[in-house]
């Protein structure tokens, strides 16, 4: 997609930084709630984050996010 002259694409960066922020808490489930269960809601909630934080202009941050999704998934299921 292009854009029209004169105009910028925005920084995706910012974004990225604040889809990363919001995991925060996810991982601070993890290390202080009870596991199993602090372990999958984390899982959960933060595969979800990931995806939710996907955009079709990214690309290759897209694919970031999701491997991130994974291994949110991954970990509950070997760890927990």
């Amino acid at each position: 997609m292009s854009l029209p002259p004169g105009h910028q694409q925005p920084p995706t960066w910012p974004r990225l930084l604040v889809i990363e922020l919001l995991q925060l808490p996810t991982i601070a489930l993890v290390l202080w709630g009870r596991w199993p269960a602090a372990l999958w809601t984390a899982a959960v909630i933060g595969s979800f984050i990931c995806c939710a934080g996907t955009d079709s202009s990214w690309r290759w941050r897209n694919r970031l996010l999701v491997l991130q999704a994974v291994i949110w998934l991954t970990a509950a299921l070997v760890l927990g």
